[in-house]
């Protein structure tokens, strides 16, 4: 590296964007190295699926039957913790610390292999808007939201006469299609929830660098460059993940409305599977 930071050979910025471009790059390089960044996300993802089942077992216990409600609870619930779970894999790496000033911070040497001088290649008189290279994923939250067969019946110390819904009301008269029903519920299910989960784990490099890259923007870790108006991290991980939430959300909003509708008074997936045996 040079005296200025740059690699040998390298020109030095000639705009602020442009740095902030090369220092997200030099970021997304050195946490490679030191990270299985995909394995990470594939952590962030499974504990963000068990928090989605906690909250899907925990409302069923309080009880709450329906699924139109618990089934979009149970998602939101996993969103929710996604962004706790970023934070504590921000501390992890050195990058926002808990309870320390992340410039004082003993990271491992993670920082120190970015260059700290920019030189006078950064514009100080404007204010350009942030246009680092960012990040986008998949499916951020989407938590898992199937209930066991035979769970619910049990839970709370109830069963499926105490809502006073026998099987023949649950299945009605049009109880050759309702197979068919439950398997295209259960399958948009699995497609909204698994298809995020693995686009997740697939973008986790991308995304992780540009929550990592706000957050030390955010901290001043980059002296140099002016903080401005850029992102912290959970706006970066926001914008990233909201597209696939919001479709994950209504998929599971939609099976969940057409679950009430065949399935009127049983609450768990394993009643429906009773019903139609």
């Amino acid at each position: 590296m040079s005296a200025g930071g740059l690699a040998p050979g390298a020109r030095p910025p000639r705009s602020r964007a442009e740095a902030l471009a090369q220092r997200r790059a030099q970021l997304a390089h050195t946490l490679g190295g030191r990270f299985w960044l995909r394995w990470h996300g594939s952590v962030l993802v499974s504990a963000t699926f068990a928090v989605g089942f906690a909250a899907n077992a925990a409302m069923l216990w309080i009880p709450v039957h329906s699924v139109l409600v618990r089934w979009p609870l149970a998602v939101i619930a996993g969103y929710l913790a996604f962004f706790l779970l970023v934070r504590l894999w921000l501390a992890y790496v050195g990058v926002r610390p808990f309870g320390s000033d992340a410039r004082q911070f003993d990271d491992g040497g993670l920082l120190t292999h970015l260059p700290l001088d920019m030189g006078g290649a950064v514009a100080r008189g404007g204010a350009p808007s942030f246009a680092g290279a960012g990040g986008g994923s998949g499916g951020g939250g989407a938590s898992a939201l199937f209930d066991a067969p035979g769970a619910g019946a049990s839970s709370g110390g109830s069963s499926l006469a105490d809502g006073g819904v026998s099987v023949g009301d649950a299945v009605g008269d049009a109880d050759g299609c309702l197979p068919v029903v439950l398997g295209l519920v259960i399958l948009a299910v699995v497609v909204a929830l698994l298809g995020g989960a693995v686009w997740l784990v697939w973008m986790a490099p991308q995304f992780l660098t540009d929550a990592a890259f706000g957050a030390m923007l955010a901290s001043g870790v980059l002296p140099g460059i002016r903080r401005l108006d850029e992102a912290d991290w959970g706006g970066r991980i926001l914008k990233a993940t909201w597209p696939a939430f919001a479709i994950a959300l209504v998929v599971v909003l939609l099976a969940g409305a057409a679950f009430t509708h065949y399935f009127p008074g049983l609450r768990t997936l394993g009643e429906a599977f009773m019903a139609l045996r």
